[in-house]
């Protein structure tokens, strides 16, 4: 008896001795590479940041409709500084200074749309290894997207 005793109080002194697996927080360049925006208007390629390696950021790197009405390359044309919007679309930066967090998230950045010109804060948020979540709120109104890995949806077929 004291022997069996003796024998599960090491089985469970072992296991406490073994230190806890890391936690399932995919690393931090899991969501480096090219992402399809919503509705793939356009691609984002995620990287560390140039000036910042510690950080994410993302660049535009294709857009479905890269030139307007009078067939020169899209320009930025709502950035509200105004020796910005003469610059191609392709090639601006529009995510900016992500840091990952214990839970595994990217929080901390920005994202420019575009668009509308404007700036708001997000957090990006990898489910699985091809769809990245990203989400911001502003006052009470709180909007979601998901973006594929460009790899995962524009495969080719043989």
């Amino acid at each position: 008896m004291r022997a069996a005793i003796g024998a599960t109080l090491l089985a469970v002194a072992s296991a406490l001795a073994v230190p806890p697996v890391a936690s399932a927080a995919p690393p931090q360049d899991a969501v480096f590479g090219e992402w399809g925006t919503q509705g793939m208007s356009a691609k984002v390629m995620v990287a560390p940041c140039s000036l910042r390696a510690d950080l994410v950021c993302g660049s535009i790197s294709w857009l479905w409709e890269p030139v307007d009405a009078s067939g020169r390359p899209k320009t930025d044309a709502e950035n509200p500084s105004p020796e910005l919007r003469g610059r191609p679309l392709v090639g601006a930066q529009i995510l900016s200074g992500f840091r990952r967090q214990p839970s595994g998230a990217l929080d901390g950045g920005t994202i420019y749309n575009p668009e509308d010109g404007r700036t708001y804060d997000v957090t990006l948020r990898l489910q699985g290894a091809d769809v990245l979540v990203v989400e911001g709120c502003v006052l009470f109104i709180c909007r979601k997207q998901i973006w594929r890995r460009v790899s995962s949806v524009c495969t080719a077929r043989q």
